[in-house]
């Protein structure tokens, strides 16, 4: 038997707190097929958990994981799991970590048990059971060390926390509550969640260096932490004077309400590194009907500045960086990200906005173009980017186009998407006005998967390779035109499974160069039903492209 042992702690209050209100753009949560999900429990930041995944943000929300998207967080990729041979509709997701390991509970033949799915191929299920607990023993929480925090329960009905390294067990039991309930784990080992004791309103804790803190939300009935990220930024939920059931975010010292718009009750479950918050919401539907559903929110982001002769300016993602003469006298700047985009028609062959609307407002407003070397401005992106790709920077002119934002040469300032994937950044810009990233429009392709089999059948575990032609075209030569190590193949075009490129052939007779490539079969990810795969990369001059071609799927 795994060993255990109880840890009582001393209490401390949170320091004299300050409230604000919380400004957010708020979603409700669906998958691809526009199925609302009740309630999402976890987000995770902005990361990839090994080469063969692309970088995204993952929620967990019911028995299922999606990955948000950009323009609207629907849940394009979303995979429903269920504990192998577990009963039918049991399965429940709790928490993901940024390896995407995810810890949750199920039943068989009636029976609760906990578990961890590890992302890790082969994607092995275990059980997490509290050795002697009278209930099914439910894992709540987990940071990137695996490191898990949940509850059980003795014979008396009292609830009892825990946290678990993957080999003993360790009670958590704030001194003299009958319930003690973590809910979530930082990577710095910092546990929050809620306790009361007998009979009385439940309160927040944090739990630190084996000291307990009690949060409670100023003038609350009562108050519970239900995450932290790894910013430090904490949410959860409290019940105001009028019994109404609200979100809240405690950064440092300072509480915000989180509300959806129209709900009448709002709990905010997890929070990422960059702020994004995700929880559930109450709301009645045109016929009358109480309903739930899961929401996401991303906070709006606003920054005012004085700066004299020059200065790094930044707010929660937008950056203005001014050299010293630049400006040439005391200059005031406000930077205003907007949380939506504005309605201007984008130039021809560009995508939608990759970056938010920032106003840049100067005052006095210097003369332009801004003199040698210019400025360097950091933009937020409005949805996970792949580092490294290219964004050409625009301004709305006076007539309210969009139009090439110029750099101190007069050429079009071209930015690049930061190690993060969150931002992009432009330098030497010459003009400041409304500001904007676009990302040019993807270039579709021709491919032929395993030329001169038609259709091509695809056996998902083979240990082989498969081979993909990219087919040449008047316009397009693709030995020449293609950067190799950024192709990706597979069921999503994500996956990372590029094996090797041979030399130029002439695949199908039309006279032109071709490329052909060879992908792991195994790492391409396909399953059962898949009809189609998809080839993603860009060109040498950093220009994406994407093709696909029909399968068919054998054991």
């Amino acid at each position: 038997m795994k060993s255990q042992r109880h840890l009582f702690a001393a209490a401390l209050m949170l320091a004299i707190p300050l409230v604000t209100r919380a400004q957010y753009t708020y979603s409700t949560l669906t998958d691809q097929n526009g199925a609302t999900f009740k309630i999402a429990k976890g987000i995770t930041d902005y990361v990839a958990p090994s080469s063969i995944f692309m970088p995204s943000e993952q929620v967990v929300a019911d028995n299922g994981q999606l990955e948000l998207q950009d323009p609207a967080p629907l849940g394009y990729f979303t995979f429903y799991y269920n504990v192998p041979n577990s009963d039918p509709g049991s399965t429940v997701i709790y928490r993901i970590n940024n390896n995407w390991d995810e810890v949750g509970l199920y039943a068989i033949n009636g029976v609760a048990h906990g578990f961890l799915r590890l992302q890790t191929p082969p994607f092995t299920f275990s059980n997490i059971d509290f050795p002697g607990a009278s209930n099914p023993t439910g894992p709540l929480g987990i940071n990137d060390a695996r490191q898990i925090v949940g509850e059980w329960a003795d014979g008396l009905g009292n609830v009892y926390g825990y946290s678990y390294d993957g080999t003993s067990f360790q009670s958590i039991i704030y001194p003299g509550a009958v319930w003690t309930l973590p809910l979530q784990i930082d990577n710095a080992g910092t546990v929050v969640g809620e306790y009361h004791f007998q009979g009385q309103p439940s309160h927040g804790f944090i739990l630190s260096g084996g000291k307990f803190t009690t949060v409670d939300y100023p003038g609350a009935a009562a108050t519970s932490l239900h995450g932290i990220g790894n910013s430090g930024q904490m949410v959860g939920t409290y019940v105001d004077s009028l019994s109404n059931t609200r979100g809240l975010l405690l950064s440092g010292t300072t509480f915000t309400s989180i509300d959806y718009p129209g709900a009448t009750a709002t709990r905010a479950n997890d929070i990422n590194i960059n702020g994004k918050v995700v929880g559930s919401y109450d709301y009645v539907e045109v016929t009358g009907h109480p309903t739930t559903a899961a929401f996401l929110a991303v906070p709006t982001i606003v920054g005012e500045y004085h700066m004299s002769s020059g200065g790094d300016i930044a707010s929660n993602g937008a950056q203005l960086i001014v050299p010293p003469g630049v400006f040439s006298t005391d200059t005031g700047v406000a930077l205003d990200v907007l949380p939506t985009a504005l309605s201007i028609p984008n130039p021809g062959g560009y995508a939608a906005p990759a970056t938010h609307f920032v106003i840049v407002d100067l005052a006095p407003e210097p003369s332009f173009p801004l003199p040698s070397p210019g400025v360097t401005l950091t933009l937020p992106a409005t949805g996970p980017m792949t580092p490294g790709d290219r964004v050409d920077l625009f301004r709305v002119d006076t007539s309210g186009r969009l139009v090439p934002e110029p750099d101190i040469t007069g050429s079009p300032a071209i930015g690049t998407v930061d190690a993060g994937g969150v931002t992009a950044t432009f330098k030497n810009v010459a003009q400041l006005s409304t500001l904007v990233g676009l990302t040019p429009e993807t270039i579709r392709v021709a491919i032929d998967i395993k030329p001169g089999e038609n259709p091509p059948s695809i056996q998902p575990k083979s240990h082989g390779f498969t081979p993909v032609a990219i087919l040449s075209s008047e316009s397009f030569n693709a030995p020449q035109m293609v950067d190799v190590p950024t192709l990706t193949f597979g069921r999503t075009g994500n996956e990372n499974s590029l094996a090797f490129c041979s030399g130029p052939q002439d695949v199908n007779g039309d006279g032109l160069p071709d490329l052909v490539c060879h992908f792991t079969t195994v790492a391409a990810g396909f399953q059962a039903g898949d009809a189609q795969g998809i080839l993603k990369g860009k060109t040498v001059k950093n220009v994406h492209l994407q093709g696909s071609d029909t399968i068919r799927i054998v054991p």
